[in-house]
């Protein structure tokens, strides 16, 4: 897997899929690679485990919560 950041366009490129995002400080709890903040969705995500980093909120009517797919990836 190739993870490149744009910092200058905020963007991440994963493999040959671009997101708006940036690469963050914190580090995934299972492989300790760098999650990845996904601005369309508000959250972070391990672009490895395929998996986000923290749950969707308690709010039904969430703009960012409501379509996020189960895994950060299918969209990415």
């Amino acid at each position: 897997m190739i993870i490149i950041e744009d910092i200058d366009n905020e963007t991440v490129k994963i493999n040959d899929t671009s997101i708006e995002g940036f690469l963050s400080d914190e580090r995934c709890s299972k492989c300790s690679h760098s999650l990845i903040m996904y601005r369309k969705y508000d959250a972070y995500f391990c672009a490895y485990c395929n998996e986000w980093a923290e749950g969707i909120c308690s709010d039904t009517d969430c703009f960012y919560c409501k379509n996020r797919p189960k895994n950060p990836c299918e969209t990415a």
